[in-house]
């Protein structure tokens, strides 16, 4: 489920979200602040909008409204579109419309890493392969990595780093290799 904290009194509140399904585990959250909307993504149960004013539920599934899969690992939030990793590729839900479908022109499937939003770049990785897709021009890039990326982040520079299964890595934009950042393979060494 999901556990609301106020602020204001350190309550905790929680929130089942699915009144068949109470023990559902949560993979995934995403807040939409202007619709007043928790978005979540389970394993198992598809993706879930809690209406944060009234706390109805409304469910999402892949057998009724063209999820990809109902294990939701992911969520990042692109100018009102919710992009969401599958274990069978990656969904999108436009939160004016509350239309949902999967990206087609992805042809990746099968475990991806959480998706990272960089500027108008979605990151994301499977096995031993980053991709990076351009939202706007909808335009996907493949880039071998020495080894199983699990997650990214970017500074205020914008360098991407990727964690791994060897430690972590940050891809140099020149040569679009990843490279090993010996500052930071030092900090783990000590």
């Amino acid at each position: 489920g999901v556990c609301e904290i106020n602020n204001q009194n350190q309550q905790v509140r929680y929130i089942p979200i699915d009144n068949h399904v109470p023990q559902c585990a949560v993979k995934a959250l995403s807040l939409d602040t202007l619709n007043h909307t928790l978005w979540v993504g389970t394993h198992g149960m598809g993706l879930m909008a809690i209406h944060l004013s009234t706390y109805k539920q409304h469910t999402f599934l892949h057998e009724t409204q063209h999820l990809p899969n109902n294990r939701v690992r992911s969520i990042v939030n692109y100018n009102d579109t919710l992009y969401f990793s599958t274990e069978k590729g990656i969904g999108w839900a436009d939160l004016s419309t509350l239309t949902i479908g999967a990206l087609n022109d992805i042809d990746v499937v099968g475990e991806l890493s959480d998706l990272h939003l960089r500027g108008e770049q979605l990151w994301f990785a499977r096995q031993k392969t980053a991709y990076c897709y351009s939202i706007p021009n909808r335009k996907l890039t493949k880039i071998t990595t020495p080894s199983a990326i699990l997650c990214f982040a970017h500074d205020m520079d914008g360098s991407l780093y990727a964690g791994t299964n060897k430690g972590v890595f940050w891809l140099n934009e020149t040569t679009m290799k990843w490279e090993m950042s010996p500052d930071i393979q030092k900090a783990f060494s000590n």
